[in-house]
């Protein structure tokens, strides 16, 4: 849990002081990186992460786990995912989730390059609005997307939102948005990162993954206020 004290300075109209300043936290709903994050002010909430999987720790990752269905969108060639150690790891945890491609292949346009972990997956709301965000890097200039994939309480699909397909700039860390309303069968979300078109990559192409937030935007998380506070 992060408690911050932001200061205000001078008099109002010369008579007197102003007010104290606001007392801004994050915590937790439940336990940490396994719950949603929520920001408050003075003690009241004003926004929620929804996302409890939203940042890559020694023992937690985001997105990324070797399945099949992550693999579709490689051309179906299955990838290596690791937690590696970066210092410019957007959610400042230090460190990124990093799927590996040992062989070269070429993207599959609409399928998925990267999915939540079971973990991951949000109660949803039919017919509400939603939106997220992450943060994503690659070696080549993979065109993505992200997506809200909906599922219903069987999981079975219950159809998605879909932000614009991004053409990556190599080595570049870039946030993927993605805003829409659920469907009226919807009863779960996961995050996906999906292939934009397809692209031809080469052997040793890696695609990194942090920072999510189901919410608005900016990003933050238990431990961590957004880099810019509401109004």
């Amino acid at each position: 849990m992060g408690i911050y004290f932001l200061s205000r300075h001078g008099r109002s109209g010369g008579r007197g002081t102003l007010p104290p300043p606001p007392v801004w936290a994050t915590s937790w709903a439940g336990a940490p990186d396994a719950s949603a994050s929520i920001l408050t002010r003075d003690g009241i909430e004003i926004r929620r992460n929804l996302q409890p999987r939203c940042r890559t720790t020694a023992t937690s990752r985001i997105l990324g786990l070797a399945t099949t269905t992550a693999s579709a969108g490689w051309g179906g060639i299955a990838p290596v995912v690791s937690i590696i150690d970066d210092p410019t790891a957007p959610s400042g945890s230090g460190k990124v989730a990093r799927i590996t491609h040992t062989d070269a292949g070429t993207t599959a346009a609409w399928k998925d390059l990267a999915v939540a972990a079971a973990e991951g997956i949000i109660t949803a709301t039919p017919a509400t609005p939603y939106q997220a965000g992450i943060w994503v890097r690659s070696s080549a200039a993979l065109t993505v997307m992200l997506s809200l994939q909906g599922l219903t309480a069987e999981n079975t699909s219950a159809g998605s939102i879909g932000g614009n397909a991004s053409t990556l700039a190599p080595n570049t860390w870039t946030l993927l948005t993605v805003a829409g309303t659920s469907s009226a069968t919807v009863a779960k979300y996961r995050v996906d990162v999906d292939a934009g078109a397809a692209v031809a990559y080469p052997a040793g192409t890696t695609l990194d993954v942090d920072a999510c937030i189901i919410g608005e935007q900016p990003y933050f998380d238990g431990d961590r206020l957004p880099a810019t506070l509401p109004e």
